[in-house]
């Protein structure tokens, strides 16, 4: 099926995963070689367990950085082999390189083997966005296709080849049911809780800008009527358009100033809150608060500015008269 599959033009890369990443994967203990396990199992050294076969790692992109892949001669041999992430490495290797060490997992194979570790690969978040990486440990699945024949199909390659993988695959066995699905879809759905969150609070907050703006033109537009005959008094005397423009603009200015200050000092407050809920993202990421501030800057000064304008349109005689 694989290698029918490679054959597809457009086809970079495919390969068989037990244990997709964001839909979970066996979790278990295992034992290193020439160290004493604990007496107690649940002391034993703990890993996430995936079987991959040799092309799982160019169909996601993610290099072999020391040791080296699986290759097809694996399958044939005698001895099971092993490639481990660097937080692997970092958690049960800390002083030494684990490559050439051998590693046996309980509980997944009839009879579990020593398998040697010939390769190391980065870390992946195959548990979501926001958890840390864990601890892996990748094995061939052609050496140990016994122990679970479910997998799932990773294929790089266009969308439009799905037609003619389903054929190969339905090939194998007609009553096989084949769903197709992207990568993005699937670290969509593990964020989509986030999603929804973050959309509630735009709304929030975007209803909080309109509050603010009506606010601020509000105030500012009851002050101008209020003061209406003061400025036709300041402009009988000389004051200019420009100068009773200015003179509302500030008072707006202050205004926003203010009510810069306390949503700044709100933010930092709030912090532990937002902090849940965004990724590789600070709550106090100063272009994030730029740009809000900013934002309402100018939101305010058009609340402003419409007053102002009014204000600077005002007839000294008329002003006059109405007092």
């Amino acid at each position: 099926m694989l290698e029918q599959i490679k054959q597809l033009p457009g086809v970079r890369a495919a390969g068989f995963i037990h244990g997709l990443p964001f839909q979970g994967a066996p979790d278990g203990g295992f034992e290193i070689e020439g160290r004493p396990l604990p007496a107690d199992p649940h002391q034993y050294p703990d890993a996430e367990y995936r079987m991959i076969t040799p092309d799982y790692f160019k169909a996601f992109g993610v290099p072999v950085l020391r040791g080296r892949g699986f290759t097809d001669e694996d399958q044939r041999a005698a001895q099971q082999v092993a490639i481990v992430n660097q937080s692997f490495e970092k958690q049960f290797f800390p002083a030494g390189m684990p490559l050439g060490e051998r590693i046996r997992f309980m509980g997944f194979d009839r009879k579990p083997q020593f398998m040697t570790i010939v390769g190391i690969v980065p870390d992946v978040r195959a548990s979501g966005l926001k958890p840390p990486a864990r601890s892996e440990v990748y094995a061939n699945y052609f050496q140990h296709a016994d122990a679970a024949m479910d997998v799932a199909l990773v294929v790089r390659g266009p969308a439009t080849l799905q037609p003619k993988i389903e054929r190969i695959v339905t090939a194998v066995n007609r009553s096989t049911a084949v769903n197709f699905e992207s990568m993005d879809g699937l670290i969509s759905g593990t964020i989509a809780r986030e999603r929804f969150q973050t959309a509630l609070l735009t709304l929030f907050a975007a209803s909080a800008l309109l509050v603010a703006v009506i606010g601020v033109y509000g105030l500012l537009s009851y002050a101008v009527t209020r003061r209406t005959s003061e400025m036709g008094v300041r402009m009988a005397l000389g004051a200019t358009s420009g100068s009773i423009a200015r003179l509302v603009l500030g008072q707006g200015g202050l205004l926003v100033l203010a009510g810069v200050a306390l949503g700044l000092v709100g933010s930092l407050i709030a912090t532990r809150a937002l902090q849940a809920m965004l990724y590789r993202v600070k709550t106090s990421d100063p272009s994030v608060l730029l740009a809000v501030v900013a934002g309402f800057a100018m939101a305010a000064f058009v609340a402003c500015y419409l007053p102002a304008h009014r204000a600077s349109r005002i007839d000294p005689s008329e002003a006059l008269r109405a007092e």
